[in-house]
């Protein structure tokens, strides 16, 4: 069997086995208590100890409000900046290179659509088209053709 602890130190034992049962860390306890210890002065034990510790459960309760107002500015922060960095990793000089390409493949589907009026519709050069036919004819350019 350990020793047992005087003064103070039995005082704080009591505290972490009182909030231990109900689940609290004894860093927390420690923290709480002696934070109140600095307000109430070395002899705010037995304010502290008043109502089964109620002053040490509140400012309990705070802590635990304060880390999870906390949690709740950082979870959109840290969504934000996943959401920035979600870009598989890539940095800012392949980032331009993606770009670069999509505007290429963007130039060459606007070229391939393009060719593709130009032979629904019959574009391009029609006096080309039409001295070739006149060519193949057998006629010269300078020939008046006949009707």
């Amino acid at each position: 069997m350990a020793p047992r602890r005087s003064g103070v130190a039995r005082r704080m034992d009591a505290a972490i086995d009182h909030f231990g049962q109900m689940g609290y860390r004894k860093a927390d306890v420690c923290s709480v208590v002696n934070k109140l210890l600095k307000v109430y002065g070395k002899d705010g034990w037995s304010f502290l100890e008043d109502g089964c510790y109620l002053v040490v459960q509140e400012a309990l309760f705070e802590m635990q409000e304060e880390e999870e107002k906390l949690q709740l500015q950082v979870l959109p922060e840290q969504q934000l900046e996943q959401y920035e960095d979600d870009d598989g990793g890539r940095d800012e000089e392949e980032e331009a290179q993606l770009e670069e390409e999509e505007k290429l493949q963007l130039q060459v589907l606007q070229e391939q659509q393009l060719e593709q009026h130009e032979d629904d519709y019959g574009g391009g050069d029609y006096e080309e088209e039409a001295q070739l036919e006149l060519l193949q004819a057998g006629v010269e350019e300078d020939q008046p053709l006949e009707l």
